[in-house]
């Protein structure tokens, strides 16, 4: 065997001080990296979290490539006996219901009688002269030692898999223990690749599935996710091609992926000559004029990219942008607060705690007060100026024929009989008894809100002309035209 800087990599010899310091570091010393609910569950979930985990262990441990070169072909030749084996994956890059299989064939040539099948029991093997794996004189062969080393690797896999899981996980994984213990006499050992299977037969989603989810991801992707920068968004969406083609080849085709990268290089966010440079690129590869490449493509585009930069001109273009970008942001504001303004001025009220006077006067509420929350907290209580409200069912409105059933009051609805009872004690003595469920709306508007209205808006319109004429360099009248459109739009 050939020395290994990872002594883990290197045929650990049980007998001596260092072996067992490295089986106890492995098994008996081992920490979970994952604790608690970070572990691994048995859903789509957690498959990146226990690549990602596992990989990392089998890199420190040497047995990744256990998890990364699984022969799937045994050959044998007929000629000279020579068995070799083939056409190797990255079992965590593979989707198929075929793996548990696969892995318990694997598992033969690790414990059992190396002949590439799922055996009908799995007993392991022994070391012997005739299958070449000891010397006559009884010592370990290279092959031997190779073996050996594989079942260690193969032992710290098991282990420090099942570590990884949650204790629910683990249950159901070891129901299944049939399928990856071996044994022989009293020894009894874990198949880690096994186990692997298994557990990624529990949460790989199925792979078209997963796949599709993949390419929507990749069309997900913007330049301006990614500050605006080309090539950070190239290396996004390669890395994200790279894992569907893996999967499946023709899934996304090259052409597709052509599409969605001039999508993108057409933003309108990004300066206008580079959008017109691709969209006429794109013009003439749709009309077959010119041949062109994902990665001719984005090196073009990333070479634009550098030399707009590098000019200034890119940065130019994004700063217009942004000006827009703050525009439209201050004209929501000014529609939110013209909105405010038209609220204020004729808001209706209701003093809630008073009892109702003689007949035809009527109640004056906030509107509100008639749309119910719906959330989980008891009888669908919000707070409003400081008070706590309760819905109340008990309650109907009649505004101009339009029937309301229920609204926020100051009582819960448990108590609307003893508040209904107190109310009707405060009317005059002559006045019909009120059953709490008649009132009409009425909106009240005084001189001093409009007063107070008026003076608000012509002030946010002063001071909102001067910050838009300054920032984004519109003229007088293009705001006059801005103004009256958002003052209308509001309802004024």
């Amino acid at each position: 065997m050939a020395s290994q800087l990872n002594s883990y990599r290197n045929f650990i010899d049980i007998t001596t001080k260092e072996g067992q310091a490295l089986v106890s570091n492995a098994i008996d010393k081992y920490v979970s990296p994952l604790t608690g609910d970070d572990r691994i569950t048995l859903s789509g979930t957690s498959f990146q979290k226990l690549k990602e985990t596992l990989l990392r262990l089998a890199s420190r441990f040497g047995y990744d490539y256990l998890i990364k070169v699984i022969n799937t072909v045994r050959t044998v030749d007929p000629a000279t006996g020579d068995v070799t084996y083939s056409v190797p994956i990255n079992i965590l890059e593979r989707y198929s219901d075929d793996n548990v299989n696969l892995a318990r064939k694997h598992a033969s040539l690790t414990w059992g009688d190396r002949s590439f099948t799922v055996m009908a029991t799995n007993t392991i093997g022994d070391f012997t002269v005739a299958n070449g794996f000891l010397t006559a004189g009884g010592a370990l062969t290279d092959d031997g030692k190779e073996l050996v080393l594989e079942r260690m690797h193969s032992k710290f896999l098991a282990h420090q898999l099942l570590e990884l899981l949650t204790d629910s996980a683990r249950q159901a994984i070891e129901q299944q223990s049939a399928l990856y213990t071996w044994t022989s006499g009293r020894d009894e050992e874990l198949d880690g690749l096994t186990i692997l299977a298994l557990v990624l037969a529990r949460i790989r989603p199925n792979f078209k599935v997963d796949m599709f989810t993949e390419i929507a991801k990749v069309k997900k992707l913007s330049i301006s996710q990614h500050d605006n920068d080309v090539q950070l968004y190239f290396d996004a969406i390669t890395f994200l091609k790279l894992q569907i083609d893996q999967k499946d080849p023709t899934a996304y085709t090259e052409d597709a992926f052509i599409r969605d990268i001039f999508l993108q290089l057409k933003h309108e966010s990004l300066p206008a000559e580079f959008c017109l440079e691709f969209a006429r690129q794109e013009t003439r590869w749709l009309m077959n004029k010119s041949v062109v490449t994902s990665q001719e493509l984005m090196d073009d585009a990333s070479a634009y990219f550098i030399n707009l930069k590098n000019t200034g001109a890119w940065k130019m273009e994004i700063s217009r942008n942004s000006q827009i970008i703050a525009l439209t942001t201050q004209l929501t504001e000014l529609k939110t607060e013209m909105s405010k303004l038209s609220a204020s001025k004729g808001t209706p009220k209701l003093d809630d705690g008073k009892p109702a006077g003689g007949k035809g006067e009527k109640y004056v509420f906030e509107l509100w007060r008639l749309e119910k929350v719906n959330n989980d907290a008891e009888h669908n209580m919000v707070e409003r100026g400081g008070k706590t409200w309760w819905w109340c069912d008990k309650h109907r409105y009649n505004n101009k024929g339009v029937i309301t059933h229920g609204m926020y009051v100051a009582h819960k609805p448990e108590g609307h009989d003893a508040w209904l009872e107190k109310r009707n004690k405060g009317r005059k003595v002559g006045t019909a008894t009120s059953t709490g469920n008649e009132a009409n709306t009425k909106l009240t508007t005084t001189p001093s809100v409009i007063n107070d209205s008026s003076a608000s808006k012509l002030s946010l319109s002063k001071s909102l002309q001067a910050a838009l004429v300054t920032t984004a360099g519109i003229s007088e009248d293009q705001f006059k035209k801005i103004w009256a459109e958002a003052y209308n739009a509001s309802g004024n």
